[in-house]
């Protein structure tokens, strides 16, 4: 079996080494323009925009943010739905940030010694948009907050949301 291989040269502008020189373009007729590469267009702000302080423990205040609220969505019964789901796969995370894919995973890291969540409430939707509230009994370790920060974007994403996420201090 053959392989073909095809080597392209003087397809741009070249230095003396016969190295592509950056931001050289080719015309149409193949011969070296001068003309500059075009500017990429801006890109655009993320689709969610979450908080650092989401799921943080303050030093200042002595415990976690465990209740957050998603403002901008266009459509809170898409989030309410997104944060249901959401809610679920909280509760399968353990402190090391290990998300369990079941209910009997996560009751094993429990019995294990690892802290999982107590208690996850229904999303409710208030004035400022949707909150939810995660008892973590005041102290969400940094992975576990890194995981539940994820899974809290991966949902909404999924959900074909764009929002902002902050924390309820």
């Amino acid at each position: 079996m053959a392989i073909l291989g095809l080597v392209v040269a003087g397809c741009g502008k070249e230095n003396a080494s016969g190295s592509a020189v950056p931001g050289a373009s080719v015309s149409s007729t193949g011969a070296p323009s001068e003309e500059p590469l075009p500017t990429p267009a801006p890109q655009a702000p993320p689709a969610i925009v979450i908080d650092p302080d989401v799921f943080t423990y303050q030093e200042d205040l002595g415990y976690s943010n465990e209740t957050f609220v998603v403002t901008g969505a266009e459509d809170d019964r898409v989030v309410v739905a997104a944060l249901n789901r959401a809610a679920v796969r909280f509760m399968r995370v353990d402190e090391t940030g290990e998300e369990h894919f079941s209910d009997a995973g996560a009751t094993a890291a429990y019995a294990a010694g690892l802290y999982t969540p107590n208690y996850v409430s229904d999303p409710k939707v208030t004035g400022r948009g949707v909150e939810l509230y995660l008892d973590c009994k005041g102290a969400i370790e940094d992975p576990m907050a890194v995981t539940l920060r994820t899974i809290l974007r991966q949902e909404l994403e999924w959900a074909g949301v764009h929002a902002h996420v902050e924390a309820v201090t």
